[in-house]
């Protein structure tokens, strides 16, 4: 599936939903971003143009050279019943895409997850298997 000359590669569901982020590059850069959409495999953030400026200059680095790694955490927990803790997780950029004048959406697959992490991300996700909102849209 495409979006926007961007191939969608995530293959496990993805879920709407609604986190606040904090966001930071491997050289202390950082930014608050709100989570959209989640799934085992990576996570789209949404955020303004201060997030794209600050913590995804280098999105298009030049060939042959590595995107740089984000690291993201996002506490759960925040509904009734829903699996309680925080999250962390190590991320490479797929896409950056200006949703409106002042928005943006990025587009972002896992790279490196602790042990804990992905334990509470795989509580997470059964607990959305159950009471979330799937999430069909590309992206």
């Amino acid at each position: 599936m495409a979006n926007s000359g961007h191939p969608e590669a995530r293959i496990e569901k993805r879920f709407q939903v609604r986190f606040d982020a904090d966001i930071t590059t491997d050289w202390q850069q950082g930014c608050r971003g709100e989570i959209t959409n989640l799934s085992l495999q990576g996570i789209r953030v949404e955020g303004t143009r201060e997030l794209v400026d600050k913590v995804f200059t280098n999105f298009n680095p030049p060939k042959g050279t590595p995107r740089s790694k984000i690291q993201l955490t996002f506490a759960t927990g925040q509904e009734v019943g829903q699996p309680a803790g925080s999250v962390t997780v190590g991320c490479q950029t797929i896409y950056v895409r200006r949703i409106s004048q002042e928005r943006y959406q990025i587009g972002m697959h896992f790279v490196e997850i602790t042990e804990s992490s992905m334990t509470l991300l795989e509580r997470l996700i059964l607990w959305l298997e159950q009471y979330g909102v799937e999430d069909f849209a590309p992206g």
